[in-house]
């Protein structure tokens, strides 16, 4: 490192630390490997899975590998219908005996081994299949999504070795016909997250936590006690599904949900999807609900580490997609 760079780096640390208040420590940063052959076009980071980074890209349809460092250890998938390629990928996740299993939005998942061969692949039926998580009985946890309009569960549990669906659970809660709407057009909405020994879930328009245990079975939920969901209950009987987006759209949407090694939920979203430039809301809540604290202007979190309170962002003083800053979370 030269000199010069050295006191740029450290005003860059300082400038950040100052947007971000001590919410959120920087500590290092990371730059995923590209080259000709792999440009990062629209990623969508994964948890990370022991010491590899797993990413899908939507654009160029394919399930990159990296070491923890940033380096490229492997890829696959190519664009297509057919057996071994993928179209539009959301989410991957590895399993215990090394293979990956890759879900697409129209419902596919298809496994790969080790090296990026494929194996097989099974349609789910789930027409808004928007990610995977790992459970700690083997068992895979699919997010979001109906097998048919009339089917209004939005979390499923899959088998990874006999590739079917076993379960369904977390009823969509809110009813579309209230608004207007068809039931798959709020699939999307759906978000949910492996803490601990229980799964916590979250619709993009309630101001809602949804605990579950890792059978599937509900045993709680606790409403997000913060100002910014003010004008959601005022207005959510509204029978004009255009008002009803415009509202909840305008009130917040969230983007993400993560875990942190106490229990403690890191919620992600934008305070308002009309404005361009509007500020990555964060909102960190204990395992009993409680708001522990907020940031109404936050880096945008592209993937944690499992079992810590380590998180990747996004570097606002690049531009670049393989630009990431290693951070902790300040829970006080």
């Amino acid at each position: 490192m030269s000199r010069a760079f050295l006191p740029v780096l450290v005003i860059l640390l300082l400038s950040l630390n100052d947007l971000y208040g001590q919410y959120i420590e920087i500590t290092d940063t990371l730059t995923l490997e590209e080259n000709n052959e792999v440009i990062l076009g629209s990623p969508r980071f994964q948890e990370r899975s022991g010491n590899e980074i797993l990413v899908v890209d939507q654009e160029t349809h394919r399930v990159l590998v990296y070491d923890k460092e940033g380096k490229l250890l492997t890829y696959f998938g190519r664009y297509g219908r057919g057996p071994g390629d993928l179209e539009k990928p959301t989410s991957v996740v590895k399993l215990s005996t090394g293979e990956y299993l890759v879900s697409e939005f129209k419902g596919r998942i298809s496994k790969f081994d080790a090296t990026g061969k494929f194996q097989t692949v099974t349609d789910t039926g789930i027409p808004r299949l928007n990610g995977l998580k790992m459970l700690p009985n083997g068992v895979v946890l699919l997010i979001g999504g109906m097998t048919t309009p009339d089917d209004h569960y939005l979390l499923h549990f899959f088998d990874p070795l006999t590739m079917e669906v076993e379960k369904a659970f977390f009823q969509l809660p809110v009813d579309p016909a209230e608004y207007g709407m068809q039931p798959l057009t709020l699939a999307e909405s759906s978000y949910a997250v492996v803490c601990q020994d229980k799964i916590v879930a979250v619709h993009a328009m309630l101001p809602k936590l949804f605990y579950f245990d890792l059978n599937g079975d509900s045993f709680n939920e606790v409403r997000i006690d913060t100002e910014l969901f003010t004008g959601m209950e005022k207005h959510k009987m509204s029978s004009n599904p255009t008002r009803m987006m415009e509202i909840y759209g305008s009130a917040s949407w969230l983007s993400g949900l993560h875990c942190l090694n106490n229990g403690s939920v890191l919620v992600q979203f934008y305070q308002n999807l009309k404005m361009k430039g509007n500020p990555l809301v964060v909102i960190l809540i204990d395992k009993h609900g409680n708001v522990l604290n907020e940031a109404t202007e936050a880096p945008e979190i592209k993937f944690s580490v499992r079992g810590t309170d380590t998180v990747y962002v996004k570097d606002p003083e690049s531009d670049l997609l393989n630009s990431l800053i290693k951070s902790t979370i300040n829970k006080n």
